[in-house]
């Protein structure tokens, strides 16, 4: 069981709570933060907001979280939601530590149109309060934690494989069991500081974090070092406020084998630990020596300052402003093992830096007029983004021969800039304190548009009237828009190096990505407001979609002899839902006080048109494999309209023919259309999304528990499919593979029905028992509360592999270019590949202390 175990020793589990506060006048949820061992915000509030599905497969300490806010809105990027820190946009999420944030406020309606080009994936705001008390606050946090895996893969040992291997088979000298050669079980501490002083006009705080995580795979962890300040002063009787703000977050990662997994399932377990590997692996030679290398590093940088004011001349009259910048610099270090198929090839290594900027700048004026019982706020708003990126690196080969020989090759690099510029008006108003009305209309630009796009017309509105104390109904509709992180899409682009070629051509037409989302529900308490509910009918229809694609109807003369190029606007989706939030309230039984809340999300997306000008993507097939060969996985993950995003097909598996040793499988009557013979076999996009809080107190103790679940997705288990077969190259393999064996198999493997599975869960996502400890220190009160917290103590699921979590992209698993589309192929979701990580179990124990 030590093995298991992983106790976390600190000063304040920060995050009792997270204020998930809608973007209107009306009301305010609270909802706590995940407790435990937590990396980033996306985990933080993983399963507590309705709407948003965060998902990440396995442990990998540097991997991201996949998020899709109320269902797909785009085409292969920009998928997760905008983060907005203290009315700053442009963060990358999982470099805001969550001990930063008080609140996230998740936007609708006419606030969410506000952002408009930018907003149709999702806005979210996270905020941090000022102090509210007067004088000196401080906080202090320090853990101490350790986790190691919790599902592990069924490995053949070294015996079993030598008994179990075909004739002719290479063996090595060593019995390594690789699985606990790679892992180790790892210790993090987290360290944290807040220092808040309050007096008069003047509000401030300074909030310092460190993190140094350890990854259950050798040689893998990040140190991050946050430190944010702000302060804000008010002068001329509070009719002026002023405030400035920044953030500076430093992240060095080791990366270790990214294919970490996949060498401890797939390779030869007779091999010794330093023996180099001439056989193909398909991760290049030995993994645990490129483990090893200490090359593979990413070191990140963010950094945003901004400064605002609020003027009010008269009472009735606002006028505010903000300029801010943000920027984030990616510098990766790759080692790639062993070239080729032999390891006398050589070494390949890889350096590539990324710089992303931001510059914001946000003018608005209001009125307020009031007519009896009426309340009528109009204004003005205007903003302007200058966003650009730049991006370049080198490849170095080192070949075995001749010695000490590097060829260095010069990545193209990639550099843009464009414009983000918006111009609107608003008017907020409300009726006896009942009836509330917003509108907003705003036309904006943007620069890497085609030169037809002209201005988006971009706005959104709230309805919302109380029917009683205790009930109210709403209604919000927004049309926005979203545009790929990248320039000159509606150019014709040269690339120069490694040699001239035509990267795409011209298309004045292009214009932005439109989205409508519409919402209705209502919320109200009963039984004496013992109980509480919410609930949200949500649709969206986002078109237009933005991808590189063929010309095919283009004039080849001359030199031009291949397919060009260019961007396009195509294809159409809709999402449908609904969500759900319930909260009993405090409850009394003796000593004891309970409470609860659950919410649950319900999503259907799917193709309503794949049509393009110059080509159609109907029925076009964008699984993504990593299997060797071209075998029907890469017909897994399909585009098709009238069907479900995610559709997952495959042959039907009919069973083993034993006289043959040869699978049989359905292969369908279409012999002009072999597609058409790989019937769907489920969705890869989960249908339903849960997290259900519990909190029992007696006295001075408390026990909290988060259960989360996610159902109605199937995963490809490709690790099955590789390495759990009869016979595979010189490979491990599963034992899994004995009941094919026992079925009569003899053939290697083919994907079929037979390797996918329904992979919903529910999970006990973290436990927590914690005892109040208050004391006087010079007759003043210092609170505090130590806390045993236990993560993902057990998973409820039929699925045989080690990780059901849905597989929402084929991303690369450790932390990249955050939104530049290159990486981001959301639409080849529901494949368990063999790069996977394990999932971790984790225990820790807390102390919190404020004063």
């Amino acid at each position: 069981m030590l093995r298991f175990l992983i106790i976390s020793i600190g000063l304040l589990q920060f995050a009792f709570s997270l204020k998930a506060q809608e973007s209107d006048s009306l009301r305010m949820e609270q909802k706590p933060f995940n407790q435990g061992l937590i990396l980033s915000l996306p985990q933080a509030i993983q399963s507590q907001i309705p709407g948003l599905l965060v998902s990440r497969p396995g442990s990998n300490p540097n991997g991201n979280f996949d998020m899709i806010y109320r269902g797909y809105h785009t085409f292969l990027g920009r998928m997760q939601p905008m983060l907005m820190l203290d009315g700053m946009p442009g963060l990358a999420w999982h470099m805001v530590d969550p001990f930063l944030i008080d609140s996230m406020s998740v936007r609708r309606g006419s606030q969410l149109a506000q952002m408009g080009l930018q907003a149709a994936a999702g806005v979210f705001d996270a905020t941090i309060s000022n102090n509210g008390r007067e004088g000196l606050s401080v906080t202090f946090l320090q853990n101490v934690s350790m986790e190691n895996y919790q599902r592990p893969y069924d490995n053949l040992n070294a015996q079993e494989y030598r008994n179990q291997a075909p004739p002719g088979t290479f063996f090595g000298n060593s019995d390594t069991d690789w699985l606990e050669a790679l892992t180790q079980t790892a210790w993090s501490t987290n360290t944290g500081l807040k220092l808040g002083y309050r007096t008069g006009n003047l509000n401030s705080k300074v909030i310092l974090s460190h993190r140094n995580v350890e990854g259950i795979q050798k040689e893998t962890g990040f140190q991050q070092l946050s430190l944010y300040g702000a302060l804000d002063y008010s002068f001329l009787k509070n009719k002026v406020k002023v405030g400035v703000s920044t953030l500076v977050v430093d992240r060095d990662s080791e990366i270790g084998n990214t294919d970490f997994f996949q060498a401890a399932v797939g390779m030869n377990p007779t091999l010794a630990l330093d023996q180099q590997v001439n056989t193909y692996t398909g991760f290049r030679g030995n993994p645990w020596l490129r483990m090893n290398a200490d090359q593979n590093t990413l070191d990140s940088k963010m950094e945003m300052f901004q400064a605002n004011i609020t003027a009010n001349p008269f009472p009735q009259w606002t006028i505010s402003g903000r300029i801010g910048k943000v920027g984030t610099i990616k510098d990766q270090f790759y080692f790639d093992g062993i070239i080729g198929l032999s390891n006398d090839a050589g070494t390949f290594q890889w350096n590539k830096t990324r710089k992303d900027d931001r510059t914001y700048m946000e003018f608005s004026s209001d009125y307020l007029i009031q007519i009896d019982d009426f309340t009528f706020n109009p204004g003005v708003r205007f903003t302007s983004q200058k966003i650009s990126y730049d991006q370049s690196g080198t490849n170095q080969i080192r070949p075995f021969e001749p010695e000490n020989t590097i060829i260095e090759q010069t990545l193209n690099p990639q550099i843009g800039k464009y414009t983000l510029n918006a111009l609107g008006f608003f008017v907020q108003s409300n009726w006896k304190e009942r009836l509330y009305f917003d509108f907003l209309y705003q036309p904006e630009s943007s620069s890497n548009l085609g030169e037809n796009a002209g201005w988006g017309q971009f706005f959104g509105l709230d309805l919302k009237y109380r029917l009683s104390p205790k009930f109210q109904v709403f209604t919000s509709y927004s049309h926005t828009g979203l545009i790929p992180d990248q320039t000159g899409l509606s150019k014709t682009v040269l690339q120069i190096e490694p040699f001239p070629r035509i990267t795409h051509y011209a298309n004045p037409d292009l214009k932005w990505e439109d989205t409508h989302q519409w919402e209705i529900g209502g919320s109200g308490s009963f039984f004496q407001n013992k109980l509480s509910g919410e609930l949200r009918f949500f649709t969206s229809r986002s078109s237009d979609f933005i991808n590189r694609m063929r010309a095919y109807d283009w004039d080849y003369a001359d030199w031009n002899a291949y397919y060009p190029n260019t961007y396009q606007n195509f294809g159409e989706i809709r999402n449908r839902g609904t969500e759900w939030v319930i909260g009993l309230n405090p409850v009394r039984i003796g000593n004891v006080f309970y409470q609860s809340s659950l919410n649950a999300t319900f999503l259907k997306s799917e193709w309503t048109d794949l049509d393009a000008e110059f080509s159609s993507l109907e029925a076009y097939d964008v699984g993504v494999s990593r299997a060797i060969g071209g075998n029907p996985l890469y017909n897994y993950s399909t585009l098709r309209t009238g069907e479900q995003i995610g559709t997952g097909r495959a042959l039907e598996y009919l069973g083993i023919d034993r006289a043959t040793g040869q699978w049989i499988f359905d292969k369908g009557d279409n012999q002009n259309n072999s597609s058409l013979n790989y019937p769907p076999q489920g969705q890869t996009v989960p249908r339903w999304s849960m997290g259900w809080n519990h909190q029992v107190q007696w006295k001075k103790w408390q026990l909290d528990a988060f259960f989360r679940g996610v159902f109605g997705h199937i995963n490809a288990n490709e690790t099955n499919m590789r390495y759990g077969g009869v016979n595979f190259f010189n490979q491990n393999a599963l034992t899994s593979h004995q009941i094919l064996k026992d079925n009569g198999l003899t053939d290697f493997n083919r994907f079929s029905s037979y390797f996918i599975e329904e992979s919903g869960f529910i999970s006990l996502h973290y436990l927590s028992v914690s005892r109040d400890l208050d004391f006087l220190v010079k007759n003043k009160k210092v609170s505090s509360r130590i806390s045993l917290i236990a993560n993902n103590l057990f998973f409820i699921t039929s699925y045989s592999a080690a990780d059901p979590e849905a597989r929402l992209s084929t991303r690369p698993i450790w932390q990249f270019d955050e939104h530049i589309e290159y990486y981001d192929n959301y639409y080849s979701s529901g494949i368990d590949a063999t790069s996977t990580w394990l999932p971790s179990r984790a225990f820790t124990l807390s102390y919190q202390v404020n004063f």
